[in-house]
């Protein structure tokens, strides 16, 4: 039977094959009686699987963390909004109706899945600023799973970008610099803190002001084939 991309899942669809990899467990707040698991695919799409009453003690014991299978046997059911942490309109329910088949481990199904906002939607938040945006959040709290640690929304997360106080502007106005990072197959332009700068070229950021840096950005070298020319430029001279 042909194996079914996430991304095709619709509400109610037959339950083809699917070949995922399990990235995370949890049980959602008050709700103990469920265990939710987030599926990818090898497409790198992502879906939200649900096991309630009877059914969260078989699939917890056959669906183990950063393991790979074939599921079949679930039911496309729609997203609960509570419990629902992706934008995919299905969630999966699992149970003992399903079949839970270990597949060989495979880089093709990714380790982590990142839902990130498309560009125009980065647009329409950000406009045309270029400057850098600093992201605050609240409430959240570091817990471990599967002996690495993680951070965990709650109700009381909030996600702000910007927030009005001191800190932030000591973050936008502290100093960085901007890099073009280029190798034989293309390039990409960067902002470095004071860390990063420190690594890289082993003067503090502060320097970046002076003379020093612009000497070293038209300095000529050799590097070997494992090494990669960066060319900086500090804020004042990159128009």
């Amino acid at each position: 039977m042909e194996i079914k991309e996430i991304a095709s899942l619709r509400l109610r669809a037959a339950a083809s094959p699917i070949e995922i990899r399990v990235v995370r467990i949890w049980k959602p707040p008050f709700r103990d009686n469920e265990t939710c698991f987030l599926l990818v695919d090898r497409h790198g799409d992502g879906i939200q699987a649900i096991a309630k009453g009877k059914d969260q003690s078989y699939a917890e014991k056959n669906l183990m963390p950063k393991s790979c299978y074939r599921i079949e046997g679930y039911a496309c059911v729609e997203s609960e909004p509570y419990v629902n942490t992706l934008s995919h309109p299905a969630n999966l329910r699992i149970g003992v109706a399903s079949t839970f088949t270990p597949v060989a481990e495979s880089d093709d199904l990714p380790h982590q899945y990142f839902e990130f906002a498309s560009p125009r939607k980065i647009q329409r938040i950000c406009g045309n600023n270029k400057e850098v945006t600093v992201i605050a959040l609240t409430a959240v709290k570091v817990k471990e799973f599967s002996n690495a640690k993680q951070l965990w929304s709650t109700r009381a997360t909030y996600v702000y970008l910007n927030p009005r106080c001191a800190e932030t502007e000591i973050l936008i106005t502290k100093y960085r610099i901007q890099a073009t990072i280029s190798d034989n197959t293309c390039s990409i332009n960067a902002v470095l803190f004071d860390e990063a700068v420190k690594a890289l070229v082993g003067i503090e950021c502060i320097n970046v002001v002076t003379n020093k840096i612009k000497m070293l950005a038209q300095k000529k070298v050799t590097l070997p084939a494992t090494r990669h020319k960066v060319t900086v430029l500090d804020e004042a001279n990159n128009r």
